[in-house]
């Protein structure tokens, strides 16, 4: 049953309450460890978004939490959704030891976060130095967003880099990935404004998409990827990036993988079969581009769309628009290849190697 509570609304079963939304706009918040003598296990998806206040909500602008810095969590609560999404203020948060799950994007925009707390009896989280880790080490969750130091050891131990695990940090220059770290999730790295090199090992997975999306000053990489893909808007935006170093093992180049990157020149790897939509479009200083004979299919027109075109005062071009202008950039593909084809049929300027 849905009803209010003091400055919630809540949704009360016979046995617990979960924290639907917040109405208050106080700095600091102890959320209580019962309404009406139950139990509060969990706080819903956007509950503290613009003040939770379901009247002003609107997803579409992300009215944002704007006074919230403090929140201490009931020691009962055994689920937190994304309820923290776009606490723009929030500095502080300590997990209590009840807690059982925290959803991947509870902290998304949370850009003052500096520090994630985490009671010793939890058996799920652990922290060290204020990053959220899974309770074995293994898993890193988040690194606070305005944390203002990487420790040298942030990695020891980690096996996976989570989801979003270091978005919009403002610290990291640069990443060096060691081998023990198997795996990364999506946009683990994305809108990193200050990285600029990142360093893998030749085994690592890249899970989902968009792990370095919007690292505007990344310039140095050497790509590895044991799946044999460059996944899903990797690099989109990423507009320092003048050339990229691919491993040996790719076959597919994903739909939006280079959108909008400051590439100046690319050579598809020679085991590479597939580029999919999108892939390099808007690389505005895109100008020579290799395609081996290896390439049996190239998506449609928009892979290259806008290669190799100064920028014009055109509104920019995004993710799901139409791409409808012609690549200025010059092609080196092999006689009788999709390559080939693929400019015959796009009207695209190219040379046979």
């Amino acid at each position: 049953m849905r009803k209010y509570y003091q400055n919630y609304r809540i949704d009360e079963s016979d046995q617990e309450v979960v924290i639907l939304y917040y109405f208050g706009d106080e700095e600091s918040v102890i959320v209580p460890n019962e309404i009406h003598g139950k139990p509060v296990t969990a706080i819903a998806d956007e509950a503290f978004l613009s003040a939770g206040n379901p009247f002003l909500r609107d997803v579409s602008r992300k009215v944002c939490q704007k006074s919230l810095k403090h929140i201490k969590l009931p020691s009962t609560l055994k689920h937190l959704n994304n309820a923290l999404i776009y606490c723009l203020e929030l500095e502080t948060i300590r997990i209590p030891a009840s807690l059982e799950t925290i959803s991947n994007r509870c902290f998304t925009q949370c850009r003052k976060l500096r520090q994630i707390d985490v009671d010793d009896k939890n058996r799920f989280y652990s922290s060290r130095d204020g990053v959220l880790y899974s309770r074995d080490g293994k898993r890193l969750i988040q690194f606070p967003m305005r944390k203002k130091t990487v420790p040298s050891d942030v990695l020891d131990g980690v096996t996976v880099i989570g989801n979003q695990a270091f978005s919009n940090c403002e610290a990291l220059t640069e990443i060096v990935i060691p081998e023990s770290v198997q795996s990364i999730e999506y946009s683990a790295f994305c809108n990193c404004s200050m990285l600029e090199t990142v360093q893998m090992h030749p085994n690592i997975v890249l899970n989902g998409s968009g792990h370095f999306s919007n690292c505007v000053r990344l310039s140095d990489i050497m790509f590895f990827n044991s799946e044999p893909v460059v996944p899903y808007g990797c690099f989109s935006n990423c507009k320092a990036l003048r050339k990229i170093n691919f491993g040996s093992t790719i076959k597919t180049i994903a739909e939006h993988a280079f959108f909008g990157s400051g590439l100046q020149e690319i050579a598809i790897p020679d085991k590479t079969k597939k580029i999919l939509s999108g892939a390099f479009c808007q690389c505005l200083d895109l100008k020579k581009v290799i395609i081996p004979k290896t390439v049996s299919y190239i998506s449609n027109s928009a892979v290259f769309s806008g290669c190799g075109i100064a920028e014009t005062d055109e509104d920019p071009v995004y993710y799901g628009r139409s791409h409808d202008r012609d690549a200025a950039c010059t092609f080196y593909v092999h006689p009788d290849s999709a390559g080939e084809k693929y400019c015959i049929e796009n009207n695209y300027i190219y040379t046979r190697l």
